[in-house]
Order: structure tokens, then C-alpha cells, then sequence
């Protein structure tokens, strides 16, 4: 439940369709070492993670370029970081924009968040 009709008419008015998807957190552990994910699963509380963001199955994060001009947002499947180790999910709720507002949302981030604007500790 949660989404109406798909767009048409019902009894002369039309019917908007109403998007309610999951979003997900993916959160990793930062890096592929074993030093990392020692002291993060030690400590719980603080450490060195990574995450990302999943809506409509697929999985976005933002991350450092080391030119001037790409984008830094990214995409990877869900829990597959190729650069960090997958460590929980955590439910953030849901969206109710549809897959085409996702996409020009991310569009349009891509071409704020450029990878070379990134800062581990101010811009992450």
C-alpha cells in the first residue's frame, strides 16, 4: 500500500500516483583494513565510517576526485562499496518522490557536489 492508481482518470479527475519508497542507510566500515574495522567494532560508539544512501535500489554516496570537474556522488548496489568494508543498514524511513524526481534530485547534486570539494572532517 501506499501508492494510489497509476496517473489517469477516475471518474472524470485525474489520479496522481503516490510514491512511498524505503530509503536506506549503508553504513561501512571506513577503508578495506583490519585495523579499521577492529577499533570501529570496539569502540560502536565512534570511529572511521562510510556510507551511503539507497532509494529504488540502488546505492549513493559521496566521495573525493582527484580532478577539479567530476562529480563525487557515485554508485555502487546496495552494501557493495568497492572501497570500504559493509558493516550495518539502518532504515531512514521512506520518500514519497518518484524514481524520475530521485534522478533529477541526484542530477542536480551531481553537479554541486564535485569530488574535489570533499573534506573528510566539514564536507563528507
Amino acid at each position: 500500500t501506499g501508492q494510489a492508481s497509476s496517473s489517469g482518470y477516475s471518474g472524470g479527475q485525474e489520479v496522481k500516483r503516490v510514491y512511498r519508497e524505503r530509503v536506506l542507510v549503508r553504513v561501512y566500515d571506513l577503508g578495506q583494513n583490519t585495523f579499521t574495522q577492529w577499533h570501529n567494532k570496539l569502540t560502536k560508539s565512534y570511529g572511521a565510517f562510510h556510507t551511503g544512501v539507497e532509494v529504488y535500489g540502488q546505492e549513493w554516496c559521496f566521495g573525493m576526485t582527484f580532478d577539479s570537474f567530476s562529480t563525487g556522488i557515485s554508485c555502487h548496489p546496495p552494501g557493495k562499496n568497492p572501497d570500504h568494508t559493509y558493516r550495518e543498514t539502518l532504515s531512514m524511513g521512506y520518500t514519497a518522490l518518484s524514481p524520475k524526481e530521485v534522478a533529477q534530485l541526484l542530477e542536480m547534486m551531481s553537479r554541486d557536489w564535485k569530488g574535489s570539494t570533499y573534506n573528510v572532517l566539514s564536507r563528507n
